[in-house]
């Protein structure tokens, strides 16, 4: 029975805790110093509410709301931002919501998604590929076959081939001569050092490749 003392020393008294078992580990919440079962202590997670849900921290399995349970998440501060990675909706600091990077390992790296600074490594950081407008779990934003990293050129001028405001790494057309980059032949056909999907005459006939087409 439970009693109106702190006996699992989590800062809440028995009585507050109750005689439920939340986390149906066979011990009453009174006498459980993890009641959510997170692999937190109650002691650490407290009586707050981070999400706003209604739920205390101490009882609710996702603190933050973000879609990523707290066991997953766990007692580090990633970003060292003095917030743990169960409370912070950016535990990477990189700009982009855990809530959207989730829980994944696109890379194959060994580190979520939610903590990694690229998380396809492609060699372009999340804050980056955030501020460039591409897919940070997707080394071919554009899907025309060419990676990204290869697409982008100076991080500080990205390439734009044909100069229509959109970056070759976001481009599925990167010279702008109507014939899809994928789908043009792999290669410089006409030796001049431009790959054909970056010549608007690919094979150097004087025709453009729009007037010749596909």
């Amino acid at each position: 029975m439970c009693d109106d003392q702190d006996n699992d020393c989590d800062a809440t008294t028995e009585a507050g805790d109750g005689e439920s078992d939340l986390d149906g580990d066979g011990l009453l919440s009174c006498a459980d110093d993890d009641n959510d079962g997170d692999g937190l202590l109650d002691s650490l997670e407290g009586s707050g509410d981070t999400d706003g849900d209604g739920v205390a921290d101490m009882y609710d399995i996702d603190s933050d709301g973000d879609g990523i349970p707290d066991a997953t998440e766990g007692s580090v501060d990633t970003d060292g931002d003095n917030t743990l990675d169960a409370y912070d909706l950016d535990s990477d600091g990189d700009g982009i919501p855990d809530a959207d990077e989730g829980d994944g390992d696109a890379d194959s790296d060994g580190i979520l998604n939610f903590r990694d600074l690229d998380s396809d490594d492609d060699g372009i950081s999340d804050a980056d590929e955030l501020a460039l407008g591409s897919d940070s779990q997707d080394i071919d934003s554009d899907g025309d076959g060419y990676g990204d990293a290869d697409e982008l050129g100076d991080p500080n001028n990205p390439t734009d081939t044909d100069a229509d405001g959109v970056f070759d790494l976001l481009d599925d057309d990167d010279d702008g001569d109507g014939i899809l980059s994928g789908d043009e032949v792999i290669g410089d056909t006409d030796g001049d050092g431009l790959a054909n999907y970056l010549d608007t005459d690919s094979d150097g006939d004087g025709i453009s490749d729009a007037d010749e087409g596909d």
